[in-house]
């Protein structure tokens, strides 16, 4: 099969490779769409954690089953799916719990040795697997992961229906994010980023305010949009200098911090807010199966729409191309850049 590897930090090369080998408890998928994640970016920068170089990475992606082992019964050669891109050890404790996204030991696809979806195959087991709806084209079903992870935060912080949440950073995670909140139904969400493309399709996603931080006060902006109470939760979606302290100045007490952003290095933040005013930080990482199920019905209904984020299309051919340039700060503007594989 063709694949993509990032062979050392800054570079990459498109190689010929063995398909995947199942066993009787996985399947195979011919992948047909993926997105780039920023942390593809990062892992080929060479300062992501686990997305090494050299590698063949890429975690959100939908196909189509072509092989099936013989235990396998919930999935039949032809099946259109789109994949949870994690499993844990099953046995631990936090596995046990059904909270296996933090098990100690679980594998992801796209590290190490587990090849990812910048490639023509990837294998998985049936319980990351979930179907596409008959209604759905690959690339739209291609956004349910980036979009559970905003799920995911969102359920995590608990949030009232009639009140006030402010996302920082409107990238891709920032307007999953969003489009989480407002399908949960939260009345008034205030996103905030430098760039005037994403502030208007924050909007558009479901956004009732936009905040500027390059001109704009965005701390007095909360503050004034909530009658000087602050935000019942931030969720800081991109990691830039300040961000928790900023975080906490626009929430309101015994209100609740998200962080969501991988942040590349520690930070000092005041915690006098915490203490003082009962506030909580939180932190979120990835996603279970509960916000598969939930973003699986709300596709299936069609209430939920994740096609308008994506914003260029392009085909695996460009994949290395398009990733070196991202990786040197171009397509900043981009939400959701999706890679057809057909």
């Amino acid at each position: 099969m063709k694949a993509l590897k990032f062979t050392e930090v800054n570079k990459y090369e498109y190689i010929e490779t063995e398909k995947p080998q199942i066993t009787a408890d996985q399947l195979l998928i011919n992948v047909k769409a993926a997105g780039i994640c920023h942390s593809d970016i990062i892992g080929y920068l060479g300062q992501h954690p686990y997305r090494i170089p050299p590698v063949i990475t890429g975690h959100e992606f939908s196909g189509i089953i072509t092989e099936i082992g013989s235990n396998v019964t919930d999935f039949k050669v032809g099946d259109r799916v789109f994949v949870e891109p994690h499993i844990g050890c099953g046995e631990c404790e936090y596995c046990k719990e059904g909270n296996y996204n933090i098990c100690l030991t679980k594998e992801l696809i796209g590290v190490g040795e587990w090849s990812g979806c910048f490639a023509e195959y990837v294998m998985a087991y049936p319980s990351m697997c979930h179907r596409v709806p008959d209604h759905m084209s690959y690339e739209d079903a291609a956004l349910a992961e980036p979009y559970c992870v905003g799920n995911h935060a969102v359920e995590m912080a608990d949030i009232p229906k009639s009140g006030t949440a402010v996302v920082l950073g409107c990238g891709t995670i920032g307007m999953m994010t969003i489009a989480a909140l407002k399908t949960h139904g939260v009345a008034q969400i205030i996103g905030s980023d430098i760039s005037k493309v994403k502030r208007e399709r924050a909007l558009e996603v479901g956004a009732t305010d936009v905040c500027n931080p390059m001109e704009d006060d965005v701390v007095q902006k909360v503050l004034d949009l909530t009658e000087g109470l602050g935000a019942h939760t931030v969720f800081i979606a991109a990691g830039f200098p300040g961000a928790v302290d900023q975080a906490m100045s626009m929430s309101r007490k015994r209100g609740t911090v998200v962080m969501i952003a991988i942040l590349a290095n520690s930070i000092d933040f005041d915690m006098e807010p915490i203490q003082q005013g009962e506030r909580k930080l939180v932190g979120t990482s990835m996603y279970t199966d509960k916000d598969y199920i939930f973003v699986q019905k709300k596709l299936e209904d069609k209430s939920l729409q994740l096609g308008s984020l994506i914003t260029k299309r392009i085909t695996f051919e460009e994949a290395g191309e398009v990733i070196d340039a991202m990786s040197k700060g171009e397509y900043g503007d981009e939400i959701k850049i999706v890679i057809s594989y057909e």
